[in-house]
């Protein structure tokens, strides 16, 4: 070729080069664009998961409240009631019995229903969860003395499925529960692994706070004689990936 008309090789490679570039900067931005979004699936079903057991605990919290709206005194595995709260108390308990039978047999289908769908809505394919669903509560039942006046019938009542307490903490009246969402999504390479838990929002040194619960074992003086001392309000909030969680997610792929 003559001067005028040669193709310059070394702007041809240059030309080549800059868009193999060109492609590989698209092919890598759209890996990081993809691992984002799982990272934010990840984050908003752990988080998703972690406010229905926070609801959950709430909801359980409200009947040991409601209970001692109609039990007055509870000591240990008894209480006193007046008498003439004997028919509201057995409609209510009526209503929270079949509301406890419901939520035993459905709250984990409903957890896990929410995890999958908002893991699905954000652009997983996979969902895996990490952590345990339980609400580590046990509802007791409970003998109730009724008092006529200030005459108490000397036979106790016995009424099942009342009130809750608490399966943690047993050394501390105010404590934090344990309970923590971990899950797991990807989309093809992209993978994250997000985990949110359950906190107590009420001020660390509130006297009168037990816990959301009257404990299972070890119950001081003072949550003997109640079975909730202050309302409780439970939410949720991300918090970093536990080491074995995350080893966990990445060997199960």
């Amino acid at each position: 070729m003559n001067n005028d008309g040669q193709v310059l090789l070394p702007g041809l490679v240059w030309f080549l080069g800059l868009l193999a570039l060109f492609f590989g900067m698209m092919s890598w931005g759209r890996g990081q664009l993809q691992q984002e979004r799982m990272e934010t699936a990840a984050a908003s079903t752990a988080l998703s998961t972690a406010r229905a057991i926070a609801s959950e605990l709430n909801d359980c919290a409200t009947q040991n409240l409601e209970a001692n709206g109609f039990i007055n005194l509870r000591y240990k595995g008894g209480g006193a009631m007046e008498a003439a709260m004997l028919g509201e108390f057995e409609g209510w308990l009526e209503i929270r019995d079949v509301e406890t039978g419901l939520n035993e047999t459905a709250f984990y289908g409903y957890v896990m229903a929410i995890g999958n769908q908002v893991a699905k809505l954000n652009g997983a394919e996979k969902v895996q969860r990490l952590s345990s669903l339980s609400l580590r509560l046990q509802v007791h039942d409970i003998d109730v003395f009724l008092f006529y006046g200030i005459i108490p019938c000397p036979v106790p009542v016995p009424f099942s499925n009342v009130y809750y307490k608490r399966l943690w903490g047993y050394g501390q009246r105010a404590v934090q529960p344990p309970h923590e969402a971990i899950w797991s999504v990807s989309d093809g390479h992209a993978k994250a692994t997000a985990a949110a838990r359950v906190y107590l929002d009420v001020a660390p040194g509130a006297p009168l706070q037990n816990g959301g619960f009257p404990r299972e074992q070890g119950e001081d003086a003072l949550g003997d004689l109640e079975i909730q001392s202050f309302y409780p309000q439970f939410n949720a909030k991300l918090i970093p990936v536990p080491l074995l969680s995350r080893i966990l997610s990445q060997v199960t792929g």
